[in-house]
């Protein structure tokens, strides 16, 4: 293809991607409208949370040159009980947000005991982005309502700060804004949380980090399907230096021929992608006898549990 052709390729994917983005968001705010939208609590690891939380945005971090800088307070507790898929939405939300409007310097996230009440844990996302201004702030919070700033990055839908303050206000708290136009924005949200109960934490896994597979064991190749090449690179990265064996596919047809001709003994299949998604690619494989054997983990961006219904009726 020529370099016309490649842009024009380019222009349609960042529209598609913007047009899946606010499906996304259009479905979870009719969902809040309806009453559909509960309060699931449960007892996790804040701790790993916010930790899984930095290693996912710290890439495109770096890549944009940006700072990210997770400040923990020391008095914070290390298990607690509240929505846990809520509130890693949430703070993947307002980060991703405040990394897309800054330029330069860095974003940080700040968590810490509330001081207005015992139950309360307070967090604070800072950035050193575009700013909003003054007489845009009172209406942030509004359904499809866009700054000048998002509007000029012709991005997002209008819909992550009204779907992030009901899934806070849910948790028992609230969410506020600050701002300075040309030196950056505050986030401040509170949740209540409750002590967390033995009986619903998981295990706690092995700490150690995992440096190379073991001598003497077969070659384990693992196929990477996804159609943005980042999100493949984050794969192979992990996965390479071990030691096993690492192909990848930009899309569903591309995954299944490689699967036909290398047989991967693991996909990571990417559900959303061009040409051939990731549905139909699992219900191929799986329909052949030798598909079986190979086992298949879905990467999907969506949040719904009806999603996780259909990923795993395909296989």
């Amino acid at each position: 293809a020529n370099q016309g052709q490649l842009e024009n390729l380019a222009i349609v994917n960042r529209s598609g991607e913007h047009l899946l983005a606010l499906i996304n968001d259009v479905l979870d705010m009719s969902k809040i409208e309806a009453g559909r939208i509960a309060f699931n609590p449960n007892s996790f690891d804040l701790q790993r949370l916010l930790d899984t939380t930095e290693e996912m945005l710290e890439f495109k971090a770096e890549s944009q040159g940006l700072q990210l800088l997770f400040d923990k307070h020391p008095d914070i507790p290390q298990y607690i009980r509240t929505d846990e898929r809520k509130l890693r939405q949430v703070l993947i939300n307002l980060l991703n947000n405040a990394l897309k409007f800054t330029k330069e310097g860095g974003v940080t996230l700040r968590v810490k005991p509330d001081e207005t009440s015992v139950n309360n844990l307070l967090f604070e996302i800072d950035d050193t982005g575009a700013g909003i201004a003054p007489e845009e702030l009172d209406t942030l919070f509004e359904a499809f309502t866009q700054t000048e700033t998002g509007r000029q990055a012709s991005e997002g839908t209008g819909l992550g700060l009204p779907i992030s303050r009901k899934f806070v206000q849910l948790m028992g708290g609230d969410i506020t804004a600050s701002s300075q136009v040309g030196k950056g924005t505050v986030f401040r949200f509170n949740i209540v949380v409750e002590p967390a109960l033995e009986e619903e934490l998981q295990p706690q896994q092995n700490q150690r980090r995992v440096i190379a597979l073991e001598a003497n064991q077969p070659a384990y190749r693992i196929l990477v399907v996804d159609d943005r090449w980042e999100n493949r690179q984050i794969v192979l990265k992990l996965l390479e230096p071990i030691g096993f064996e690492v192909k990848e596919a930009a899309n569903g047809k591309e995954g299944v021929e490689i699967w036909q001709e290398w047989q991967p003994h693991l996909i990571w299949m990417d559900m959303r992608m061009p040409v051939m998604n990731g549905y139909e690619a699992t219900e191929r494989i799986k329909s052949h006898l030798r598909g079986q054997a190979t086992y298949i983990i879905a990467l999907t961006a969506s949040t719904f549990e009806e999603e996780r219904a259909i990923v795993l009726s395909a296989g």
